[in-house]
């Protein structure tokens, strides 16, 4: 009789290989010994460089940034009439993506006018975008 256990997902990031290694080794050994599980064979370590593409983001040592995909959709959404970077606020705060974010509002300031960038920029508590959006409309006055 085979009984489907639903798959689970977990991420550990160590600083090198060897350590990694002898976790994994203790790992497989706890699920097989105590739970009689065993690790999908893709189960395997990869170098930090490449980073963690999760939920959106793609998670490095030192940084967290946005995923592509998620920049082509939102750019590609910025055309569309109906476009509010607000819905996308979340998302955008927990990554490294000020320029990101500066550079939409930069071209949300060339369709939609002055007035709509600065309520948005008064809904993103980070004073470096309100400070670059006061320079973009100082230089465009």
């Amino acid at each position: 009789m085979v009984t489907h256990i639903s798959t689970r997902y977990f991420c550990l990031l160590l600083p090198n290989k060897d350590i990694c290694r002898k976790l994994l080794n203790k790992i497989k050994t706890f699920l097989n010994d105590k739970l009689k599980l065993e690790l999908n064979i893709k189960s395997r370590y990869y170098p930090s460089k490449f980073g963690l593409n999760f939920c959106g983001y793609i998670i490095k040592e030192n940084k967290i940034t946005l995923r592509r995909r998620f920049v082509k959709n939102i750019n590609r959404k910025i055309k569309s009439p109906n476009f509010d970077l607000l819905t996308f606020k979340g998302h955008l705060i927990h990554a490294n993506s000020n320029n990101f974010i500066v550079s939409i509002l930069r071209k949300i300031l060339e369709v939609d006018g002055i007035v709509k960038v600065i309520y948005l920029t008064s809904k993103f508590e980070d004073t470096s975008i309100k400070k670059t959006i006061e320079d973009e409309i100082n230089r465009m006055v």
